[in-house]
């Protein structure tokens, strides 16, 4: 697509759902409703007609676990379906998708069991007891208690299952979940801590989640669904979509951040999006390669933990609160709230007029870039490539 078309990967898949093709007048119907429903100008979408005339080519079919399909059957995906579809998309929201996705962990953790039936017993599982510590996979590495996400999940699944009742019992309550801001504030890696723990990253896919974590400050959610056709090479930046904000946020990047991407993608043979594996499998990547570092508990590594970073050391290097806003798409309020503001340095310097000496944004993400780089050299030798990222994995 030419690099004058500001469109998404995922706006020019909703555009050819909405266009439909007459035969018999060999017209494209329904532009107008197109350009209503997804904020995109009639120019424009002449424009990529004349770039796509027969519409969009056909996908290869993704291969779907089976798992996943199982789950599809029970009335628990059925009800979440239901309850969180989007006329606008015709599909589900990003929050129901992410209710989908921890619900299916859930049922499967307790031998398929619908999770409309789950009992006491059950939501305990995965809560914990005294004597017991909460699931696993679903704790928040930085209070030890289930994750509030998929607390807020589970409760989900009592509201409209058998255990209703439970939604008003303490033990199952959300209230205590979220991170106390104090927490939060410091939830960054240093330069040290991250060229540590890039040293200890095994899989080029990981490397390069944390890599853009670092660079775009995106969440999980962006970062997983983009794609190389987000990615426009020679006009510099790169199109995310931020679900929390329901927005495309237009990221400009440094030449040789896009080169070392494009060196992935090119090396990889990457073809849509550049990252297969889900969540968990990325954290618990990232908490393996955190630990082999020698990071400290509370440093423990998940993939939101580089978007604190990326926000505080943009706003360590100078960069003003409110371009980091925009750039990452956050609130201002919430970056002054959760996130370090500038430091003791910063603070002494400007309240007392004392020199100091700045290292900009780009001379940060320079100075750690080339670990990232020597890694990734190292590394990807002993990557699998079968059916391109699909295969990145440890040999």
């Amino acid at each position: 697509m030419s690099e004058t078309i500001r469109i998404t990967s995922t706006q020019l898949e909703q555009l050819f759902k909405i266009l439909r093709y007459d035969k018999k007048t060999g017209k494209w119907k329904r532009k107008a409703q197109a350009s209503r429903q997804l904020g995109i100008s009639r120019p424009t979408i002449d424009k990529i007609l004349k770039l796509y005339p027969q519409g969009l080519p056909e996908k290869p079919k993704k291969t779907i676990p089976k798992y996943f399909e199982e789950f599809e059957q029970t009335e628990c995906a059925k009800k979440i379906r239901e309850v969180y579809y989007d006329p606008k998309i015709r599909d589900i929201s990003e929050t129901g998708k992410d209710v989908l996705s921890i619900l299916r962990e859930a049922w499967k953790a307790r031998g398929k069991k619908d999770p409309l039936t789950f009992d006491r017993e059950d939501y305990l599982f995965f809560w914990g007891t005294p004597t017991q510590a909460p699931y696993p996979p679903f704790v928040d590495p930085m209070t030890n208690r289930i994750a509030f996400n998929k607390a807020v999940a589970l409760r989900f699944a009592m509201r409209f299952g058998y255990a209703r009742d439970l939604l008003d019992d303490p033990t199952f309550s959300t209230r205590e979940l979220k991170r106390p801001k104090g927490l939060k504030k410091h939830w960054y890696l240093e330069p040290d801590e991250i060229i540590r723990t890039v040293n200890c990253i095994n899989e080029p896919d990981t490397l390069m989640m944390m890599y853009l974590g670092l660079l775009l400050g995106g969440r999980f959610s962006a970062l997983s669904k983009l794609k190389v056709s987000d990615i426009h090479r020679q006009a510099g930046f790169i199109m995310l979509y931020e679900p929390k904000v329901k927005r495309f946020v237009e990221k400009d990047i440094f030449d040789f951040s896009m080169d070392f991407i494009w060196q992935y993608i090119t090396a990889f043979d990457i073809k849509d999006r550049l990252f297969y594996w889900g969540l968990n499998e990325f954290n618990e990547r990232f908490k393996k390669a955190s630990i082999e570092a020698g990071l400290p508990k509370e440093k423990i590594m998940t993939s939101h933990m580089m978007k604190h970073t990326c926000i505080t050391q943009m706003s360590l290097h100078g960069v003003d609160i409110d371009v980091i806003s925009e750039y990452v798409g956050t609130d201002p309020t919430t970056i002054m709230e959760f996130y370090r503001g500038g430091g003791r340095e910063k603070i002494r310097a400007q309240i007392l007029d004392l020199p100091r000496k700045q290292e900009t944004w780009k001379q940060f993400i320079q100075r750690i870039h080339p670990y990232f780089v020597q890694r990734y050299n190292y590394i990807k030798a002993f990557a699998k490539k079968v059916d391109g990222i699909k295969a990145v994995k440890p040999a």
